[in-house]
C-alpha cells in the first residue's frame, strides 16, 4: 500500500497538488507567513534608504525568482541530493552577499543608529531639575 500511495502521488496533476497544499495550510503556517512578510517588508523599507537600492532590489528579484524556480523543479522530481547542494549554495551566496555589500550594509547600520526610535535618550541635568520641581509642586497640591 505504501508503494501505491507514493506512485499515485507522483501521478497527481498540478491542480490536485495545489488543492492538497491549500487544504494542508494551517493557522501556524499563516502566522509564519505573516511574520516572514513583515520581516521582508521591513528589510525592503530599510534597503530603500541606502544608495544601492535599485541594484539590491534587481539582484534580489532575479535571485529569488531563480531559487523559487529551482525549488519547484527539485520538489517536482524529488531530487534530495540537489536540494542539499542548493542549501549549501545558498549559504555560500548569503556569505558572499554580505562581503560584497559590506559598504552599503555599514552605511545602512549607521543610518539605523540615527533613527530616534533606536537612540537612547540620556537625561540632562536640566531635565532632572525640571522633573524634580514638577514632582515637588504636585506633591504640595495634594
Amino acid at each position: 500500500m505504501l508503494g501505491q500511495d507514493s506512485t499515485s502521488r507522483k501521478g497527481d496533476t498540478l491542480t490536485e497538488r495545489f488543492v492538497h497544499l491549500y487544504e494542508s495550510v494551517g493557522r501556524r503556517d499563516l502566522i509564519e507567513i505573516a511574520i516572514l512578510s513583515a520581516f521582508i517588508y521591513g528589510v525592503l523599507r530599510f534597503i530603500g534608504a541606502t544608495r544601492g537600492t535599485s541594484m539590491v532590489r534587481g539582484l534580489g528579484i532575479v535571485v529569488v525568482g531563480f531559487i523559487l524556480l529551482v525549488q519547484v523543479i527539485i520538489a517536482s522530481f524529488d531530487l534530495t541530493e540537489l536540494s542539499k547542494t542548493l542549501d549549501y549554495l545558498l549559504t555560500a551566496v548569503l556569505c558572499s552577499l554580505i562581503v560584497i555589500f559590506q559598504p552599503e550594509l555599514r552605511r545602512g547600520l549607521l543610518m539605523l543608529g540615527r533613527y530616534r526610535m533606536f537612540r537612547l535618550r540620556y537625561l540632562e541635568r536640566t531635565d532632572l531639575e525640571r522633573y524634580r520641581s514638577l514632582v515637588s509642586e504636585l506633591g504640595l497640591r495634594h
